[in-house]
């Protein structure tokens, strides 16, 4: 899944949730979450597991949907 690196620092703010915190729930470093949000893709347990941390419809504005080349389905 690719998210917009600006909304999820966003949603990162309103949920008080830091950079360091984020990427332990992940398990990775916070250099390679932040060069993922920035140029490539979460995989699913990725994916998966920021939806379960931020809510569905928080994450909804957070994809990025036209980089995937898929309509929102929440349109």
């Amino acid at each position: 899944m690719k998210v917009k690196a600006a909304r999820l620092a966003m949603i990162m703010r309103q949920a008080k949730v830091s950079l360091m915190l984020l990427a332990w729930e992940l398990n990775m470093k916070q250099r390679d979450l932040v060069r993922i949000a920035t140029q490539g893709a979460f995989d699913y347990e990725q994916s998966k597991r920021l939806l379960e941390i931020f809510g569905a419809e928080a994450m909804a504005q957070v994809i990025d949907w036209e980089g995937m080349n898929v309509r929102n389905p929440l349109i």
